[in-house]
C-alpha cells in the first residue's frame, strides 16, 4: 500500500546527504508539496513515495532509495539499490 505523506512529514527527509564512497552530495528539499532530489550536476527530480521509508526516482542509477532511521525514528541516511548497485549508503549531514 502506497504511503501518504503530508507536507509536515517532509521535514523528516529534508537535508543534505553525502556518500563517502562516491564523494557525492545530494539535497532533498520540499517544494510545492513534493519532495525533490537535487544534485548540482543533474536536473531536479521528484521523489515518488512507495512506503514511508522507500522512494523511487526516474534516474536509472537511483531508482530505489531506502531511508534508514535511528532508534528514535529519525532519518539518518538512505541507501540506493538499483541494478547492480546494492546498499550504497548516504548519510544525513
Amino acid at each position: 500500500m502506497k504511503a501518504n505523506l503530508t507536507v509536515a512529514d517532509h521535514s523528516d527527509y529534508v537535508g543534505s546527504y553525502e556518500s563517502d564512497e562516491l564523494e557525492a552530495r545530494y539535497q532533498i528539499v520540499s517544494e510545492d508539496g513534493k519532495l525533490i532530489l537535487r544534485h548540482r550536476k543533474y536536473p531536479d527530480v521528484d521523489l515518488n513515495v512507495i512506503t514511508r521509508n522507500q522512494f523511487s526516482t526516474p534516474h536509472s542509477w537511483m531508482e530505489n532509495l531506502l531511508f534508514n532511521r535511528d532508534e528514535r525514528g529519525r532519518i539518518n541516511g538512505f541507501e540506493i539499490n538499483s541494478g547492480r548497485v546494492l546498499h550504497l549508503k548516504f548519510r544525513k549531514m
